[in-house]
């Protein structure tokens, strides 16, 4: 396994960041767009930044959507599916499996066939092992998840204990 320096990463591949749940990958994935968006790039890049947990409830709540020709005329911040789909990079958080319904699964998988058409890019945070991931994910999934995608595993001490300040008295 070789190491990969964040920084001087080319976003011509996706980034799957893995394991343990208390390394903030979120704030090292977040770090890098804004470094990659401020140095790197002359035109503005379209992020869009969701949670595993606020998508489960828009999928639960049948408010994923995309909007009819009719409806361009409305912002297209009001449909998140919408957005996921044609952004230019999707931050998606905290990847984790459990309590999924086939609905979550349908609406994922659309999600990430119509990024792998219009050759998207995808950082997604997960707290579970590729090996995890392979057992929850369906094979149609975990596959597209994995097609020219950097799986970055971090293994750095738990930094939110570095902030943490211990009294007696």
């Amino acid at each position: 396994m070789e190491k990969i320096n964040l920084d001087q990463f080319d976003y011509k591949r996706n980034l799957l960041f893995i394991w343990p749940p208390w390394v903030w990958k979120t704030f090292e994935a977040k770090r890098l767009l804004n470094n990659y968006v401020n140095e790197t790039t002359h035109e503005k890049l379209r992020i869009y930044e969701i949670t595993d947990w606020y998508f489960k409830q828009l999928v639960k709540s049948k408010q994923l959507i995309l909007r009819w020709p009719e409806d361009y005329w409305c912002n297209i911040t009001l449909y998140p599916l919408e957005m996921m789909t044609r952004v230019d990079v999707l931050l998606y958080d905290d990847l984790w499996v459990n309590e999924t319904t086939e609905a979550y699964l349908k609406v994922l998988l659309f999600v990430l066939d119509e990024r792998i058409k219009k050759n998207k890019i995808n950082i997604i945070t997960s707290n579970l092992t590729s090996k995890e991931l392979k057992t929850k994910l369906n094979e149609m999934i975990y596959s597209r998840l994995l097609l020219n995608t950097n799986i970055v595993i971090f293994e750095w001490e738990d930094k939110r204990l570095n902030t943490t300040k211990y009294f007696k008295f």
